[in-house]
């Protein structure tokens, strides 16, 4: 499993995510303010050498973020995709082990026998990635790698034109290019679908998992707002790296399509608002979901 990327992982994963240089140059990485307010929801702030997991790490966006903590975190990196965890593996960060599989075949891999099979972790992290895989059976395997009363984090990065089609988009020219990537749905599980947060309610899960001491909320969540200026070229890299957009390019003519409905809303649209650098004001928020295992 860890020699190659698994075939479990949606080939609209395996393809969109090919051009993993891209991913990890134009993705954000995670505003201070939401990633302290995880770490204290977790456990982990100001808390050395804390064992922690970081699953689907990509090309270790977040994964960085915890390895230049000054708590010095004992990290175990997991990532199924063979390009991405090649760039995360590049970064070689300190205490950091990188391992092939996911969140339910990462057990099994010689690799994770190499660190001890007793090793459980501290507080498990999934950034941008558990949508991918939120089903009871990944609860259960995420439950299980858990210390008692361990913690489980999970935080998105979602531009507005990535949000579900009753999301309030902060300007319409932002509405707009969501409409148009709207037609683009692929059936496959994404964040703005929410599946992730139905796979809470059920009753197997709020016996393995409570965010509050009187045990009715099985996760805790918070939104950050953001709001950041793109250079047009840089924002059209950025969409390029969902995954479904991606995808566009295996169709004649549909990414053709797309730049042009692009290029007429950020060209038309009188609320298209820029800096004095020519530089688009767009908007995201950073959603923190966690809970504890019970």
């Amino acid at each position: 499993m860890s020699g190659s990327t698994p075939a479990s992982l949606p080939s609209v994963a395996i393809a969109g995510f090919a051009s993993s240089v891209s991913y990890d140059t134009h993705r954000p990485t995670y505003q201070p303010a939401a990633v302290n307010y995880l770490l204290t929801s977790l456990g982990l702030m100001g808390r050395n050498r804390a064992k922690v997991m970081d699953i689907g790490a990509g090309t270790g966006k977040f994964t960085e973020i915890l390895a230049k903590r000054e708590e010095c975190y004992d990290i175990v990196a997991v990532e199924p995709h063979d390009d991405m965890r090649s760039v995360l593996r590049s970064k070689e960060l300190p205490r950091t082990k990188v391992l092939g599989g996911d969140a339910q075949s990462v057990w099994s891999t010689k690799e994770w026998r190499t660190i001890g099979q007793d090793w459980l972790a501290e507080s498990i992290v999934i950034a941008q990635a558990f949508h991918w895989f939120s089903n009871p059976k990944t609860l259960r395997c995420l439950h299980e790698a858990l210390v008692p009363n361990g913690t489980l984090g999970l935080i998105w990065n979602v531009e507005d034109y990535n949000q579900s089609p009753d999301y309030p988009c902060a300007t319409p020219w932002e509405t707009q290019l969501r409409n148009v990537l709207l037609t683009f749905e692929d059936g496959y599980p994404r964040y703005r679908n929410n599946m992730w947060g139905k796979v809470f309610q059920g009753e197997e899960a709020r016996q393995m998992f409570s965010a509050s001491p009187s045990e009715e909320k099985t996760f805790e969540e918070k939104i950050f707002p953001v709001t950041v200026y793109l250079s047009k070229d840089n924002l059209w890299k950025r969409i390029g790296t969902l995954s479904y957009v991606r995808g566009l390019e295996k169709v004649e003519g549909l990414i053709e399509r797309f730049r042009k409905s692009f290029d007429e809303i950020l060209d038309k649209d009188n609320s298209v608002n820029r800096n004095n650098k020519g530089e688009i004001e767009m908007h995201y928020i950073v959603h923190v979901a966690w809970t504890r295992k019970r």
